[in-house]
């Protein structure tokens, strides 16, 4: 089965999700900063009068990360609740079957993490294929052990 997936990049490193999941693609919008969350959370961002929570997917994937100046944001609605994904940069939407996507390899890459459902190989890069509502529940859970403790 052909699956869209919009690509982009997190320190040159190529990365794709299922346009399904995605809303919209933004330029560099403001943020607001939010106290003592998760490294991962780098706050409120308004669109249009909606809500969302601002993730560093950079942060999920390496710790080290930091947001370039000139970053772009990946919109995605889950449960009826908006985030913002930060990204250095979209790429294209490119179409690819079901089978071309390898789950075998996810284990032996460097951001080995929940989230990575797949690895494809491009003409020239890796592309590590993202489940953003795997993320999603992995931050949530994080969030809420931090609360109990």
């Amino acid at each position: 089965m052909l699956q869209q997936f919009m690509t982009f990049y997190i320190d040159e490193q190529l990365y794709g999700m299922d346009v399904m999941n995605i809303q919209e693609v933004t330029k560099k919008v403001k943020i607001t900063p939010l106290m003592r969350s998760m490294p991962e959370i780098i706050g409120l961002i308004n669109l249009r009068g909606r809500v969302a929570t601002g993730i560093e997917l950079g942060r999920v994937f390496d710790k080290a990360y930091k947001v370039p100046e000139d970053f772009m944001t990946i919109v995605c609605e889950y449960d009826g609740d908006l985030y913002s994904l930060v990204v250095d940069r979209v790429g294209d939407v490119i179409h690819l079957e079901n089978d071309h996507v390898s789950t075998k390899e996810v284990s032996a890459t460097k951001d080995n993490c929940v989230g990575i459902s797949g690895i494809f190989q491009t003409e020239d890069k890796l592309m590590r294929v993202v489940d953003i509502k795997t993320i999603l529940v992995k931050l949530s859970d994080e969030n809420n052990k931090g609360e109990v403790a």
